[in-house]
């Protein structure tokens, strides 16, 4: 029906808009020693984050500003791992919901 076609493109639209928002909030909470490799944001308002950062401190404090910034919820470090012995660099994954 044409009410349920006007409601998908409102759908979309409202999801286009917050995935610009998240983009936005993401950039400014990043560290400069934080790299995001993947980012994936779902139609069920989850958003995760993986990445790379030159230590294990970037990483928590990348979580505690994700978990303080008013845009999301139940943010979670999933994991740090680092990426071989002979260098600082950790690999993570952080999701999070986007707040209501």
């Amino acid at each position: 029906t044409l009410s349920e076609k006007v409601q998908t493109i409102e759908d979309y639209r409202s999801i286009s808009r917050s995935c610009i928002e998240v983009l936005r909030e993401i950039s400014l909470l990043v560290s400069l020693d934080v790299l995001i490799n993947k980012f994936t944001f779902e139609q069920n308002n989850h958003v995760i984050l993986v990445g790379e950062a030159e230590s294990h401190v970037s990483v928590v404090n990348l979580s505690r500003a994700i978990r303080e910034s008013k845009l999301f919820e139940n943010a979670v470090l999933k994991y740090t791992r680092k990426k071989n012995e002979s260098e600082g660099t950790v690999n993570f994954e952080i999701v999070c919901k986007l707040s209501k």
